[in-house]
This record gives structure tokens, sequence and C-alpha cells, in this order.
């Protein structure tokens, strides 16, 4: 008998705490079918943390997300959350998750640009997927000009699959080397390098590729101690001029 009761002792906790979680269950599932019966908070959701990468989210996204307070914890959606932050063209990317009983962490990966493309009055800022995000004065980015190119850019849309490719080249090749000037023109994009080097880009083929091949040039070229004048990597072998 001494035995029962230790055993009984030792296993009520969790089956009380069961028979609790089951009652709030049986309630919650009951107002959801008898709105008459007295609001029970237990599993709504009513505390929204948001950030994003560079910190708080804005009034924007929060104004997005309070539509989603008071929503049932079990039944909300994690995809509608992010689709309706991502009508903002600037927000990239929306990761969400519910912590029980009634959080919700939403974490929004906002554009970033990466180069600007150069226009008559100033400069349109371009993002990784080719977006462009935003149109300034000047900017310390990587710029680009387009010879020929499209009639109007317009903040929110996305630029050319050739546009996309140049912004990619001149973005890879200004993280190794010092671009002085950049210029795309007849499915080509012309870099103006340090050293008085010329490298010239397809537009047709993978950009990191094209980078990584336009690396080992000069950096064999530092270890030779000259430079060519002329890098041309739009032929299968490279074309160096001297």
């Amino acid at each position: 008998m001494r035995g029962f009761s230790k055993s009984l002792r030792k296993f009520l906790p969790p089956l009380i705490g069961v028979a609790l979680l089951i009652v709030l269950i049986a309630l919650f599932l009951a107002r959801e079918k008898l709105p008459s019966l007295p609001a029970i908070h237990f599993f709504e959701i009513d505390n929204i943390k948001c950030k994003t990468q560079f910190g708080p989210c804005g009034e924007k996204d929060e104004e997005r997300l309070a539509e989603f307070e008071g929503e049932s914890f079990f039944s909300l959606s994690e995809d509608a959350v992010g689709d309706e932050l991502k009508k903002d063209f600037r927000n990239r990317r929306v990761f969400t998750e519910k912590v029980f009983p009634n959080t919700l962490v939403v974490v929004v990966e906002k554009r970033k640009p990466i180069i600007a493309l150069e226009e008559k009055e100033g400069f349109f800022l371009l993002d990784q997927d080719g977006t462009i995000i935003d149109f300034g004065k000047d900017s310390p980015l990587p710029k680009m000009s387009i010879n020929n190119g499209p009639d109007s850019l317009v903040v929110g849309e996305k630029v050319g699959e050739e546009e996309k490719k140049a912004a990619d080249i001149l973005y890879l090749t200004s993280k190794s080397q010092k671009v002085l000037d950049s210029q795309m023109a007849d499915r080509t994009l012309t870099l103006e390098l340090e050293n008085e080097v010329i490298a010239y880009y397809p537009l047709d083929q993978d950009p990191q590729v094209l980078v990584g091949a336009l690396q080992l040039i000069i950096a064999r070229s530092r270890i030779e101690g000259r430079f060519p004048k002329s890098i041309d990597l739009r032929y299968s072998n490279p074309v160096l001029k001297y």
C-alpha cells in the first residue's frame, strides 16, 4: 500500500498538468463554436516581437503585424504573416515562429543595395535580386552607367537580366579590386581598375566564375610585377594585352 502511495505521488502532478491542458483546449474549442461564452485569452496572439538585421522593425511593419493580434495561436498561418509583410517590396524575406502560448516572433530581412545605377539626376540603388530599392543624389556604393539603357527605371521594380548580371559582376569585383569606372554597353561590362587595367566582362556567363578568373589573373600579375593593360574575359580563354 505504501508503495502504491509513492507511485501515485510521483505521477499525480503530470496527470494534473495534462488534465488542465485538456480543459483549457476544450474551453478554447467551445468558445470557437459558441462565441457567446466569456472571452478566453489563453491561446490568442497578444505578444508580437519583430526585428530586422538592422534592429527593431519600423512603424510600417508594426502596423501590418497589428492585424494579427488576437488571432488564434493554433489557426494563425505563418505564411499569411510573411505574405502580408512582403507586400512592402523592401522586405526581401520573412521568418516567423509561434511560441506557445501567445507569442509571434518575426524576423524580417530588409533589402540592401549593392550598387548604384547612374542617371542624369542621381542614382538608383539596386539590391542583389536586381530590385531598385531607392533613388538618391549620390551614393558611396560602386557606380555603373548604362549606355542605351532602359527608358525608365522605377523604384520597387526589377531591372533586366543583363543589368542584374552586370550589377553582380561589379559588386563581386569591387569586393577585391578598386573599381574606378564602370560602363555597360553592347552586352559587355567594362571596368576600369587600379594599375590602369581595363577588364571586359560578357553578360551571358556566371558572374562568380568570371570574377574568379579575373582575381587569378590579377594575383598572378602582382607576383610577376607587371599588369596587363586589358583583360578580356569575353572569350573561352581570357585575352591579355600588355
